[in-house]
């Protein structure tokens, strides 16, 4: 009987630290609904998600140039953060499932320095737009789930030159790319593509070891 009224009591708290009321609707809600907040003792915001929100909306439309140059000194700051941010979440909008948070991506970038496969210098355009050395998040086997044993960082060059190609399978191109010895003469000096100059012409292909 002892045993049975402990269990209820150890249950009863557990439910009760799952939860949490909120400081500005009171309304109690589960403890994901609320951001971490280091300095509080229980390292959750005393404000819901929700909540937060409006009041950071609220805030923003009466201090614009406040939060404006908030804004910009924390993305000069971190800019890598801002691209992992924003990477994330057109990832989610798309439908992927994401396994890493902002801050590992953004460590992962951070850490990769050069592009893996052209061995560029990564650099972020700050919201500028990309350029072809700016990082950007590949899947190695091209799922629809976002993690850390499924990513890697290259440059947006090369990643639009893989295209929807696997690791596997842009290998096997570029090896086919190095195998192609094409006579560009035959299209010098012409106002034709390259690929309308050349029809009708044999391509010589020499297999060689890249």
């Amino acid at each position: 009987m002892c045993v049975t009224h402990t269990v209820v009591i150890i249950a009863s708290e557990i439910n009760i630290m799952d939860k949490k009321k909120c400081y500005r609707c009171g309304k109690i809600k589960t403890i994901d609904k609320f951001s971490r907040n280091r300095t509080r003792p229980d390292g959750k915001n005393a404000l819901c998600k929700t909540c937060s929100s409006e009041v950071e909306r609220v805030r923003r439309k009466e201090n614009p140039e406040k939060y404006k140059e908030r804004d910009m000194a924390f993305r000069n700051k971190r800019p890598f953060y801002i691209w992992a941010q924003a990477t994330l979440y057109k990832h989610k909008e798309k439908g992927f499932q994401i396994m890493i948070s902002i801050k590992e991506l953004e460590e992962l970038a951070l850490n990769t320095k050069k592009c893996p496969i052209c061995g560029c210098k990564l650099t972020r355009s700050n919201g500028k737009g990309p350029k072809n050395n700016s990082p950007s998040l590949d899947r190695l086997d091209n799922g629809h789930t976002i993690a850390k044993d499924n990513i890697w960082i290259i440059c947006h060059q090369c990643n639009k030159t893989k295209g929807g190609r696997t690791l596997d399978e842009f290998m096997e191109y570029c090896k086919n790319v190095g195998r192609l010895d094409v006579d560009r003469d035959a299209y010098k000096g012409s106002t034709d593509t390259p690929q309308t100059a050349m029809m009708g012409t044999t391509l010589t292909v020499e297999p060689h070891t890249l």
